[in-house]
């Protein structure tokens, strides 16, 4: 009988031990419920950035011919799946944490809810000391393309081309849309405001190439691939190159190419561009028949010059507050532009803040029809407006003006290299070194 009782208190005491641990255990769940739930989002943060390092990783290795380990992917795998679980978990931890309309706690759901937070934290923690291994220390950036410009003024003939080159990218149907228009009509700056809004929406990955008269494929895939975060290590040859850009635009992603300044037949193939359902190409020129020979999907995309009035507020946007005596000479000098928005912005710079004979000098020198030699039929007018407002430069600025103008065309000048060859060239004479 002892023995009995004694069996029956140890078994209660035992009871009574379980239900205390599992009460208070409850209890932690229930009192660190929103401890538990921030822990869990902190962590989920954690796992998320991982996730997409590695995701750009395998997006790497894979335009760059590289596969990546099975724990690897299976890892990334279980990492997308638990990113899932936990948004889950968090929506019924949000919807279930109070009853009674909101008066009271709902204690058995926190006590549930708040179990599976401690545990999904626990996992992700897990798995993000397994991934974080896998990750490289740095790793090369996509080029970014340059922001357009913050005072591009979108007047009524932009805006109309911009809304048709949008309306073009959204249907399936159109893969190659042409931009064509006259020298200094600001083609350029649209490409570039079209790009901004595309990436901005995310409707494509960009990739801005600028041809010009001469193309160069080798620059033009060396543009394209650092836009899309490729690396040519191994590869000399154009058609190599062409065959990595190849493989890395099958990706599942879609692809907005830009070619601007186009002035003769490019053979997409030959560069690396596989134009088609997941890679539109668009594409700007001087000449609208350069669109026909490459089989541009009609109609081309038409950018007109400005309108009169236009013009003259444009003039005054770079120009500055224009008053008697000076707006007689300045309607005049603006017509003397033909509505192009380079010569505008050239010359209007220029005379900002200049005194009323400077006006009327710059108005007879932009009337002169004598034509410059060696220059483009069609360019006179922007060639006149610019080559005033380089003539005003002072006598160090032209010099280094012109020592740019030896650059490879479209090339970019790095500043320390432009000043090392002024100073060997002694463009600065008033600069002394001690």
């Amino acid at each position: 009988m002892a023995g009995t009782d004694c069996g029956v208190n140890c078994a209660a005491g035992l009871a009574v031990s379980i239900v205390t641990a599992v009460g208070r255990q409850a209890c932690y769940y229930c009192y660190e419920f929103n401890n538990l739930v921030t822990k869990l989002g902190k962590e989920q943060e954690d796992l998320i950035s991982i996730r997409d390092d590695v995701q750009s990783q395998l997006d790497k290795d894979k335009a760059n011919n590289k596969e990546p380990s099975r724990d690897t992917q299976r890892k990334f795998k279980e990492a997308n799946e638990l990113i899932d679980e936990v948004d889950k978990l968090k929506e019924k931890a949000e919807a279930k944490k109070s009853c009674c309309d909101g008066v009271c706690p709902n204690w058995i759901c926190r006590c549930l809810v708040g179990k599976k937070a401690k545990e999904k934290t626990e996992a992700m923690k897990q798995l993000n000391n397994e991934l974080r291994p896998k990750l490289p220390f740095s790793r090369h950036k996509s080029l970014k393309c340059v922001p357009p410009s913050k005072d591009f003024i979108l007047f009524k003939c932009t805006e109309d081309a911009r809304n048709a080159i949008l309306m073009a990218l959204k249907d399936d149907k159109k893969i190659r849309i042409g931009l064509h228009g006259m020298a200094g009509c600001g083609k350029t700056s649209l490409l570039e405001e079209v790009r901004e809004e595309v990436e901005v929406r995310k409707l494509f990955k960009t990739a801005f190439a600028v041809v010009s008269n001469k193309p160069n494929y080798y620059k033009i895939q060396k543009s394209i691939a650092a836009r899309i975060g490729l690396t040519f290590k191994t590869e000399k040859h154009v058609r190599d190159r062409a065959a990595k850009l190849l493989m890395a635009f099958q990706e599942d992603k879609k692809y907005l190419v830009i070619l601007d300044d186009v002035w003769q037949f490019l053979d997409f193939r030959d560069i690396g561009i596989p134009v088609g359902e997941n890679c539109k190409v668009l594409l700007s020129t001087r000449q609208r028949n350069i669109l026909d020979m490459m089989k541009f999907d009609p109609p081309p995309i038409y950018l007109s010059l400005l309108t009169n009035e236009e013009a003259w507020d444009l003039f005054k946007v770079y120009a500055g507050e224009i008053n008697d005596p000076f707006e007689q000479v300045a309607q005049r000098i603006t017509y003397e532009c033909h509505r192009l928005p380079v010569a505008i912005k050239a010359v209007a710079r220029t005379l900002k803040g200049k005194g009323l004979h400077a006006w009327k000098d710059a108005l007879r020198t932009l009337k002169d029809r004598r034509r410059p030699l060696n220059i483009e039929k069609g360019l006179e007018e922007p060639y006149r407006c610019l080559k005033y407002s380089i003539d005003e430069l002072d006598a160090e600025q032209i010099s280094l003006y012109l020592l740019c103008a030896l650059c490879p065309s479209d090339s970019e000048i790095a500043i320390e290299i432009l000043i090392r060859f002024a100073f060997g060239l002694d463009i600065f004479r008033d600069i002394f070194f001690e």
